[in-house]
């Protein structure tokens, strides 16, 4: 379903895309684990990677967007926003697909060429020294407090197998869930 590839769940995409939904959602609302991982987490065997960076690789925005709501671990975010920098794709559908990938993420330091510059996940970007982590990119990234904020409240409803169904019941605004929910 992730990969592109036919699958017995339907002869659609949003046959997959239900079936992917109703399997994440079991398995969280469960507390389910596979090898001690998510099922959002599990590696797939055949192309050695996390869901997340498959869908990412193949272009599945929806994809990309179903399993970020379900809270994948953050090194394998990271691994799909790395590939989706390092490779030399369609840029444009790699732009939305790194966008989405960044809103998940505490902040990821970039380069300032348009693809990558820090600012799609709330971040940013300073110029005006060199940063100590040895990357040469010559670029601080600062994150949004809104941001860390919006990291830090999926991070405990993740641990808690509450996300994405506990954000409609915290005690914030209407026009926060949709940004804790990654739509914005």
């Amino acid at each position: 379903m992730i990969s592109g590839r036919w699958t017995d769940f339907g002869a659609t995409v949003a046959d997959n895309q239900t079936a992917l939904d109703f399997y994440l959602d079991r398995a969280t609302r469960a507390r389910l684990l596979l090898d001690g991982r998510r099922m959002q987490d599990v590696r797939m065997r055949s192309y050695r990677a996390a869901p997340v960076v498959v869908a990412a690789a193949t272009g599945d925005l929806a994809a990309v967007a179903m399993l970020l709501r379900y809270g994948p671990d953050e090194r394998s975010v990271r691994g799909a926003i790395a590939y989706l920098r390092s490779r030399s794709g369609d840029r444009d559908r790699d732009q939305s697909t790194l966008e989405l990938l960044l809103r998940a993420v505490a902040c990821e330091r970039g380069t300032v060429d348009g693809f990558g510059s820090g600012d799609e996940s709330g971040c940013a970007v300073d110029e005006s020294g060199g940063n100590d982590d040895g990357s040469g990119c010559g670029v601080n990234v600062v994150p949004a407090l809104l941001h860390l904020a919006r990291c830090a409240v999926r991070k405990a409803l993740h641990q808690n197998f509450s996300l994405p169904h506990g954000i409609p019941q915290l005690p914030v605004p209407r026009s926060l869930v949709s940004y804790l929910d990654l739509e914005c």
